[in-house]
Parts: C-alpha cells; structure tokens; sequence
C-alpha cells in the first residue's frame, strides 16, 4: 500500500511539472484538415515550451522507490514547439508522407526542420509520431522544432512540399 501511495504521488508530481513547464502562447485549436499526395493532415494543437520537465518513480533491485527528474531544454534563447498532427493516408498507393519535406516557416521565411531526435517526448508522455517515412495507416501524436523564442509569438506557418502540391498550414489561436 505504501508502495502505491509512493507512486501515485511521484505521477501526480511529475504530471504538475509537466504542464507547469509547457506554457501556451495562446490557445490553439485544430486547423482544418488540409490534404497533400494522397495524405490529409491536421494540425490538432501546439505550444512552445521553454522545458520540458517530468519525474518518474523508479523501483530498485531491493524493492525501494527512487524518483528521478527529467528536464530538456532548448539551446539558449530558442523554445521547443510542441505540435500534435493527425496524419491518415487517403488512398492506396506507395505515396509517404517524407519529413524530409515538412518544415515550419517564420514570417521572414527562415525554415526550421523538425527535431533532429524529438525521440525525448516520449518521457514527457507526449505520444510522438514516428521520424521515419510513413507509408500507410492512421499517425497522430506530437513532433518537435526548436526555434528562436522571438519568433513562437509571431506568425508561424507548417509547410509541406508535396510531390503534387505545396500545402501552408498556419499555427492559428
């Protein structure tokens, strides 16, 4: 019973760091949904964070209980932003959706790459979708950018380059 009155506490902890630490710019809501080469996309919500913090409770080989922090930051001056996408493939076919071809632009034009290894979200319970290609199927969760903190309180626009099209999804509050 203590054991679980232990960990209960480490969760309901870790969880306040969580969302103590991410912080909204300004409520988002879903954009419409927006399809390119055979894949519909939306983009369900989004937030910058300047970190990322989180305990989790780990049990020793002798039974005790040891919570340990989590903490990501960005590189100085620059914020995460956290967005949650909805991908589903329309149609038959070997089209993927390449993140190759998926970035975020800033109002001046600059483009930011998705994280070079968001793989982190995951210790913050934040379902990611996976970095490689996809090719078929329902994907939703979160992918990360890093970018100068300046800009998450302008206008931000998600861009893919489709083989067919160019899609601008804008990050709207």
């Amino acid at each position: 019973m203590i054991r679980y009155r232990k960990t209960l506490l480490c969760v309901i902890i870790s969880a306040i760091f969580l969302f103590t630490a991410c912080k909204n710019n300004e409520e988002s809501k879903p954009s419409a949904i927006h399809t390119v080469d055979a894949w519909a996309i939306q983009i369900l919500h989004w937030e910058a964070a300047s970190r990322l913090n989180a305990t989790r409770a780990v049990e020793r080989y002798n039974g005790t209980q040891e919570t340990i922090a989590h903490e990501e930051k960005p590189k100085e001056g620059d914020v995460f932003l956290l967005i949650e996408l909805k991908l589903e493939k329309q149609n038959f076919g070997n089209t993927t959706f390449d993140w190759e071809r998926l970035y975020l632009e800033d109002a001046k034009g600059v483009q930011y790459n998705r994280h070079s290894n968001d793989s982190f979200l995951t210790i913050y319970r934040l379902p990611r979708i996976k970095a490689v290609p996809l090719t078929f199927g329902n994907n939703s969760g979160y992918i990360c950018f890093e970018i100068p903190e300046s800009e998450s309180k302008r206008a931000l626009t998600l861009v893919y380059k489709g083989i067919e099209r160019i899609i601008r999804i804008p990050l709207s509050s």
